[in-house]
């Protein structure tokens, strides 16, 4: 654990990665204050990033079991009957724990690239926490996203992570009887 950040992983990963993790977790921070926060701090314009751990990472084995124990056993959350399936075979997701914290849980997948997750993750929760002040209704998806790619490509050179939604879009057609013009 770190002033921000806690991590938690599988003993094979080593704690050579995971103090590289909560290093790089904690200089994306830094850096985020540096460029959007500190340049504007006055008494209108607050830091709304806490002096205390608001993002949690748990890496869990790649095994679809595991995962979904973490994610319906350790952290209390439900998928509904239609998204399970489908996300039981992610790699991992962003859940918004309350009062400004932020748990990312992944699976550690051969080869997973642990720096692009973190740099991507703490970019959401970053972007959250400033432009939302960490209140429940989160910032627009596409923005929380963009700063994803933007911590991870700033700070890595490359975003290894892109995150969706399983909302379903539905549209509806007006139906028109044939020969009637709408206003529309």
């Amino acid at each position: 654990e770190s002033m921000h950040v806690r991590f938690y992983y599988p003993s094979d990963l080593g704690d050579t990665v995971a103090d590289a993790a909560l290093e790089l977790a904690e200089r994306l921070v830094e850096a985020w204050r540096k460029r959007f926060v500190d340049p504007y701090l006055d008494e209108d314009y607050v830091d709304y990033i806490p002096d205390q751990v608001f993002a949690e990472f748990c890496f869990v084995a790649d095994d679809e079991a595991v995962y979904e124990g973490f994610f319906t056993g350790v952290y209390a959350r439900q998928w509904s009957a239609e998204d399970r399936e489908r996300s039981v075979k992610m790699g991992g997701t962003q859940i918004y724990r309350g009062r400004k914290y932020y748990v990312s849980l992944h699976k550690l997948t051969q080869g997973h690239d642990v720096e692009g997750t973190i740099a991507h993750f703490m970019g959401h929760s970053l972007a959250d926490l400033h432009f939302n002040g960490g209140r429940q209704n989160g910032i627009r998806d596409w923005l929380r996203e963009g700063c994803g790619y933007y911590v991870s490509l700033d700070f890595l050179g490359r975003n290894t992570a892109t995150c969706f939604a399983w909302a379903k879009a539905t549209y509806e057609k007006p139906t028109v009887k044939e020969g009637e013009k709408t206003v529309q």
